[in-house]
């Protein structure tokens, strides 16, 4: 037989508001928003879901992955955050989290954690990168260091990191397959 697997890309505003909510542990309308995308997308009570994001996308993943009554409807078995202050949140055993900062990235640090320090754990892959690019001009360097493409490309670079690898055989089961069907559903914080 043949499986249909969903996969849902969720795009979602940022604001400094849900940035300081998810650092404090409370309740964020990124959050709020990620649930609305899976219910209108149909992702049904039970499954098992993986939850990408970059910066504030990290963060919103993270704190989903850690919030009990998301975990009653949904089995977060993987989370993969780029970019995201997000070592300093200890996740469930069951999920397993790739965390990727760029060392000249300020934004992975806003966690008092330079770089993916965060305490050791069975559970999470800490995969850290520097850009040499970005010595050229260090005031240019400041948003290029945290833009999506670069830590793209560099993930791309790393193709033989242990750590990541063992995190992208295990994000397998989540990738389409060629008869998956893709849900893209862009969502606004409210």
């Amino acid at each position: 037989s043949i499986r249909r697997q969903r996969q849902m890309c969720i795009r979602d505003r940022t604001d400094i508001e849900s940035n300081t909510q998810l650092r404090l542990d409370l309740k964020s309308s990124a959050e709020a928003a990620v649930k609305a995308a899976m219910a209108e997308a149909g992702v049904p009570t039970g499954a098992h879901v993986m939850l990408v994001g970059h910066s504030q996308g990290g963060m919103t993943s993270v704190s989903l992955a850690r919030d009990p009554q998301f975990s009653q409807q949904y089995h977060v078995d993987q989370v993969a955050a780029f970019g995201s202050p997000v070592d300093d949140k200890p996740v469930p055993s069951q999920t397993q989290v790739l965390s990727i900062a760029n060392g000249g990235d300020l934004v992975p640090g806003l966690d008092g954690l330079p770089g993916t320090l965060g305490l050791p754990s069975s559970n999470v892959a800490r995969v850290n990168f520097f850009d040499p690019q970005l010595d050229i001009n260090p005031f240019a360097a400041i948003g290029a260091a945290h833009d999506p493409r670069r830590y793209a490309q560099h993930v791309e670079e790393m193709s033989g990191n242990s750590q990541l690898i063992r995190s992208i055989d295990a994000a397998m089961r989540f990738m389409p397959a060629e008869n998956s069907t893709a849900t893209d559903v862009q969502v606004r914080a409210r």
